[in-house]
């Protein structure tokens, strides 16, 4: 495995590959072995060849993480395997090989032979971001302030770390400022540092964010919590109503609108929002009853137990703990 690990050995190295060049090579250290990648259209070709013999095989383009990377380098000592092996023995069957680089050909192999293609819900993709970084110095950026908050442990280590990642991000070009990967990270962090002092800014930073991404529900809860702090929670609200018609209906948005509302003392439209919400998830009835911020409007809550519409059966949660 060590004659060939070293091709795409990091992320950066391989995201540099996908956006610039369409064909890398690297030689084993006896030179005996060469192995070429070649991108085109929305997969590679692998080649390894040893004077004129060749095992070449085809994989998805996939997206850069430490895992794929592994399935990657895997792939490429198998290949590199079987070629040894044929030059010792001279046996053709070493220059078949099926799928050496495993998921990142694509597709599930089933019993019959035929595939099964998984959809983006199976397979949720956590460095999809690393793609939709400008450049490689962005892209190292974001990923050093990522691994300073996901390193934080305890309330006060936390707060320090997002200074440090908060810094980081403050070296990134300022034409780099409405990337929707930046917006992101800042935003979130405004979001958790409910001492950050420029609310103008970060209100215009959460509006791009949710321009640039309206289906994503989180990035209207960082918008509603930042324009409330900056213009009060009245301006919250209806941000949260935009967010809604926008959106689409969700439980969290409903029950964040309630909040608000009985914040404001606006009870029959708390009443309203929070009906919205439990009819969208039944089983946060128990959850806005102990919660102090649904105080006002506690009976309403109790009444509506009694209600045709309120038949949970049991909590898939507490199902799942038996």
């Amino acid at each position: 495995m060590k004659s060939h690990s070293h091709l795409f050995e990091d992320v950066w190295e391989y995201l540099d590959f996908r956006r610039h060049k369409s064909e890398v090579s690297c030689t084993s250290p006896d030179g005996r072995m060469t192995a070429t990648i070649n991108q085109h259209g929305g997969r590679f070709s692998y080649k390894i060849c040893s004077g004129d013999t060749s095992i070449c095989t085809t994989l998805q383009i996939f997206r850069a993480s430490a895992s794929r990377l592994r399935a990657f380098h895997v792939g490429c000592a198998k290949m590199a395997l079987q070629m040894k092996r044929y030059l010792r023995t001279g046996d053709e069957k070493w220059l078949k090989i099926d799928r050496p680089f495993g998921p990142l050909h694509g597709g599930i192999i089933l019993p019959d032979g035929g595939k099964m293609w998984r959809g983006i819900k199976d397979d949720i993709d956590t460095d999809a971001w690393l793609d939709l970084a400008p450049d490689e110095e962005v892209a190292r950026i974001l990923d050093r302030s990522d691994r300073l908050i996901s390193d934080s442990s305890g309330e006060v280590d936390q707060l320090i770390q997002l200074f440090r990642s908060w810094k980081i991000l403050e070296t990134i070009p300022l034409h780099h400022e409405f990337n929707v990967e930046v917006l992101r990270r800042r935003v979130e962090i405004v979001w958790i540092d409910q001492e950050f002092e420029d609310l103008p800014k970060a209100a215009r930073w959460a509006h791009a964010l949710v321009e640039a991404e309206p289906f994503d529900v989180k990035n209207w809860w960082w918008l509603a919590d930042i324009v409330g702090r900056l213009e009060g929670k009245a301006a919250a609200v209806e941000i949260v109503r935009e967010a809604l018609r926008r959106h689409g209906p969700d439980f969290t948005l409903y029950y964040e609108l309630a909040s608000l509302l009985c914040d404001l003392g606006r009870l029959d439209e708390a009443k309203e929002a929070m009906l919205l919400a439990l009819k969208q998830d039944p089983f946060a009835l128990k959850s806005a009853l102990e919660s102090e911020s649904f105080a006002l409007i506690h009976d309403y809550i109790r009444e509506l137990k009694e209600r045709d519409w309120y038949a949970p059966t049991r909590d898939p949660l507490e199902e799942a703990k038996d």
